[in-house]
């Protein structure tokens, strides 16, 4: 059976075109990753959300199943395509990972 991990993060969005500040709740690598490289319009994100990332990585790390649980279809279409973009050569290959980002207007 596969196994489900948990990371926690949690995205500030500020005023502006794109935005990419985030506050990471549990600091490691993979976190930091996301952080740094998810970059979102401020016209796809609505309201204050929690959103769900489901994924699996193959044997090189590459990302090659994402689901996001949404039903703000726009965000949910622009986690899914940065997402499938990431390597995580530090994760279990071919094991569902999950996390959750707290996407939040201010």
């Amino acid at each position: 059976m596969k196994t489900l991990k948990k990371i926690s993060l949690a995205i500030l969005f500020c005023a502006g075109t794109m935005v990419s500040n985030a506050m990471v709740k549990t600091p490691n690598s993979i976190s930091t990753e996301i952080q740094e490289n998810i970059k979102l319009e401020k016209q796809v994100v609505t309201k204050n959300e929690r959103v769900e990332v489901l994924f699996t990585t193959n044997q090189n790390g590459d990302v090659n199943f994402v689901m996001v649980k949404s039903d703000n279809k726009a965000l949910k279409d622009e986690i899914e395509k940065q997402f499938s973009n990431f390597n995580f050569k530090t994760l279990k290959s071919e094991t569902v990972h999950s996390i959750i980002l707290n996407i939040k207007l201010i």
